[in-house]
């Protein structure tokens, strides 16, 4: 969904994921190596946790309506989207160690939906973040 926007989920299924099952953004210090990479995506996720929790304090409710509309929420997208960034150049830094820097994409040039201008026989693989895998 976060790279998606026509794939919407409900926001109760992102707070379960980052709070859950993807890494506690109330305490990811844990989770580094694991699901986080690096210190600079653990102090992002605590901060991304700190924004939607007060954003959270906002919603009387507890609707996506009500969080879209709590003046933390422009906070949450800003620090997801850094994180975003910082998680995305982190795992293309690790696909390039792992398979050398010419079988990595230019994140720059690859457009929504492509996997870059090389034949799909010469493409990397995708690589997803999963707890179990690290």
């Amino acid at each position: 969904m976060w790279l998606d926007p026509s794939a919407f989920e409900d926001l109760d299924h992102v707070f379960h994921t980052l709070f859950d099952d993807f890494c506690d953004a109330d305490e990811p210090e844990r989770y580094l190596g694991v699901s986080l990479r690096s210190d600079e995506e653990v102090v992002l996720m605590r901060e991304l946790g700190a924004a939607l929790n007060a954003a959270a304090a906002e919603v009387p409710h507890d609707t996506d309506a009500e969080y879209l509309r709590a003046s933390a929420w422009p906070e949450v997208v800003t620090i997801a989207g850094r994180l975003a960034q910082v998680m995305v150049a982190n795992d293309l830094g690790e696909l390039a160690a792992l398979l050398g820097d010419a079988a990595v994409p230019n994140p720059c040039q690859i457009g929504r939906g492509t996997a870059g201008s090389r034949p799909a026989e010469t493409q990397a693989p995708t690589l997803h973040r999963h707890s179990s895998v690290r």
